[in-house]
């Protein structure tokens, strides 16, 4: 039995949104950002965030940063 209380996202990656780490794959820091920066947001406009996040994790910045 579901509890109530969880929301369930089943979505398909991208090959390009995972990552292998120790075997593992995961997803990306970009893919991880832009997902916590969406379900945060509620579908709101989600810049203001993302600008945020960036500024607190510059690293991030890097060139060819996506957030799809």
């Amino acid at each position: 039995m579901l509890d109530v209380r969880l929301a369930y996202r089943d979505v398909a990656l991208r090959a390009q949104d995972i990552e292998v780490i120790a075997g593992v794959a995961v997803t990306t820091p970009e893919r991880t950002l832009g997902d916590l920066v969406r379900d945060l947001c509620g579908g709101l406009d989600t810049a203001a965030a993302v600008a945020a996040l960036l500024w607190w994790r510059s690293d991030l910045a890097a060139p060819g940063t996506r957030f799809a």
